[in-house]
């Protein structure tokens, strides 16, 4: 079996050039902003506005609307501008192991006395969660509970159109007088889950002392993202460790035994940050009783606890929520429309459709210059979402072969190929995978260009797929024809830029001949991969890509280019790749320096808005 590490880095294929595409979206740098899961989950969030103190829990505190939130975020302490997440799922699959991994309706079956959610008695939390609820659930609302139980904790006032419930016991959600829209017995752990509901189906989805037992929660609220309604919110509940037991230690993942508060936070916003690209508002609260305030001991504390030397309230309660972003209206930016369209690729990973988007924009902005908005081209890039997670599909193997930047870079660039009028969409599959090595290559086309290019970079390599595989997708156009001589023609181009930059040593030869005991010096040979990149840039973007030109007309054109000039070439390339890198490097950080611009000005938002109550106050009080 041909493995595709071999054929990305080594002699036997995956190869790639250049001016056929937009420039800046060649960069393989990695966003700045994307942080390790060491640093993502530590307690305190140096992301915080500096001013801010923490409490505690770990938690900044301080007035909501410092985070990002408005005066209805009560209890905010991470707001949608202070997440920041890694690129990759950053779990281990041992992060979600359970010590009993029987189904969860297979347990309850067995186990009928045992105890299903929400585990929330009543009290202060209990209290300040309804509040919640009641500040952010909108009225007459279809809502599912995700992993109900004994009881719903929804206001008493709150009335809602119907109840649904998922959860796994059946007898649990009989006791559940709050769930009016019927009950449904699921296992949320089946990595093939399928939600029994229509798309765009409920308006809330609430889901209350559930996430530590989620072993697949990528895949659970992909189908939670399916199912909410456009501007929809989810609110994901959940009480600090040991809030309850009731024997059902063994069925929590493993990382809640040991992970904070706000670590735990955390782990529940990656929930929404890597199912789903459509999520928005993300938000953590922090909603104890206690919560920003220093603990109470001593005996003041026994004092105010009756005795106990205990806060009444042990376990804290806490909420993560998101809302269902809506799809840009048609006269929206293409680059926004390009972005939506990418959200329910699954395929992708958060930073790949951020990143994909921009290229097929790049893309068909360059198209609409040249040809026109409604050009083949530029359509093709509108609708290019379906295609990009078809080649994603195929890319899935070489997660660790290709980093991020450049699996990006292959699938946006690819991917509009499939969408032209007349595209062979089989052939273009089936060029893509010999060319990545995932399926045998032809013996007479890929092997010998893999052995005419093994001196390039693995992203110099991916450059000349991008521009070889589209036209395997066009049988009958000069392009596909050409794929016959491109070995041939790119033979005789590197033995013609040889013997132009790396041209025999007359004068060593002339003292051998007279001498062939003389110690002539060895000369120092033109770099094989200088020599290679230049010939495929050459082949590709005159000969390949340039319409009208045949082969004799290239190699004749060739052999005719000064020295000079094609020095000056190779160093325009090999100047292209840090350029770029740095080019990214900077956007990276102006969008680092956009965010903390806009904690600033919500900071300072914050504190005008304070000063003007306290004068206001001071007015009525004199």
């Amino acid at each position: 079996m041909v493995k595709p590490l071999q054929l990305i880095v080594g002699a036997a294929w995956c190869a790639v050039s250049s001016h056929s595409f937009i420039s800046q979206s060649r960069s393989t740098s990695r966003p700045a902003t994307a942080r390790g899961v060491g640093n993502l989950l530590r307690k305190k969030d140096d992301n915080a506005p500096a001013a801010s103190k923490v409490d505690k829990r770990g938690f900044p505190v301080g007035d909501p609307r410092a985070k990002g939130g408005t005066e209805n975020d009560v209890g905010l302490q991470v707001g949608p501008l202070m997440w920041r997440f890694p690129t990759n799922w950053p779990y281990p699959e041992e992060f979600y192991a359970v010590q009993n991994s029987e189904s969860p309706s297979a347990y309850f079956d067995a186990h009928p006395d045992a105890e299903a959610g929400p585990f929330i008695p009543p009290g202060p939390n209990l209290d300040a969660l309804h509040a919640h609820f009641e500040r952010h659930l909108p009225t007459d609302a279809r809502i599912l509970d995700l992993g109900a139980g004994v009881d719903t904790p929804l206001p008493p006032t709150y009335v809602a159109k119907e109840v649904v419930g998922v959860g796994a016991s059946a007898q649990a959600m009989a006791k559940n007088s709050k769930l009016t829209g019927g009950t449904n017995v699921l296992d949320l752990n089946d990595p093939e889950l399928k939600l029994p509901f229509e798309d765009n189906s409920f308006d809330v989805v609430v889901c209350t002392s559930a996430m530590e037992f989620f072993t697949e929660p990528r895949r659970l609220f992909k189908e939670v993202y399916r199912v909410l309604k456009p501007k929809g919110i989810v609110q994901i509940a959940f009480t600090g460790e040991g809030a309850y037991d009731f024997g059902l230690k063994e069925r929590k993942a493993s990382y809640w035994q040991n992970y904070t508060d706000a670590q735990k936070m955390y782990v529940a916003g990656s929930f929404f940050q890597f199912s789903a690209g459509g999520w928005s508002q993300l938000k953590g609260y922090d909603l104890t009783s206690d919560a920003g305030t220093e603990a109470k001991s001593g005996i003041l504390a026994k004092l105010l606890n009756g005795g106990n030397d205990e806060s009444s309230e042990k376990f804290g309660i806490f909420v993560v929520s998101s809302s269902k972003a809506a799809k840009p209206p048609a006269d929206a930016t293409p680059l926004r429309r390009i972005a939506a369209d990418l959200w329910d690729e699954d395929a992708l990973l958060p930073d790949e459709r951020r990143l994909c988007a921009e290229r097929l924009n790049a893309r068909y902005n360059a198209a609409v210059e040249t040809e026109g908005p409604d050009s083949p081209e530029a359509q093709a890039c509108l609708t290019a979402a379906p295609s990009l997670g078809l080649v994603y599909k195929y890319l899935a193997p070489m997660t660790k072969v290709l980093p991020v930047p450049i699996r990006a870079n292959l699938a946006a660039n690819l991917a509009p190929a499939f969408g032209l009028p007349g595209a062979d969409t089989a052939a273009l599959e089936a060029a893509l995978l010999e060319g990545l090595g995932l399926t045998p290559p032809q013996a007479d086309f890929w092997r010998p260009l893999g052995a005419l290019t093994s001196k390039l970079i693995a992203e110099d390599k991916i450059w000349l797929l991008l521009d070889v595989v589209p036209c395997f997708g066009f049988p009958g156009s000069e392009r596909h024809g050409k794929l016959e001589e491109l070995v041939e023609v790119l033979t005789a181009a590197q033995a013609t830029l040889s013997v132009v930059l790396d041209p025999p040593d007359e004068s060593a030869a002339a003292a051998l001949a007279e001498d062939p005991a003389a110690a002539v010096p060895a000369k120092k040979a033109f770099p094989a991969g200088d020599l290679q990149l230049l010939a495929v840039e050459l082949v590709v973007t005159d000969f390949l890509l340039a319409d009208g030109f045949s082969a004799s007309e290239f190699t004749t054109w060739l052999s005719s280019v000064p020295k000079e000039s094609l020095l000056k070439v190779l160093a325009d390339r090999k100047a292209f790749n840090p350029s770029a890198k740095a080019y990214n490097e900077a956007k990276a950080a102006a969008t680092a320096e956009a965010d903390a611009k806009a904690l600033a000005e919500a900071n300072k938002a914050a504190m005008e808005a304070a000063a003007a109550a306290k004068a206001a106050e001071g007015g009525e009080s004199s």
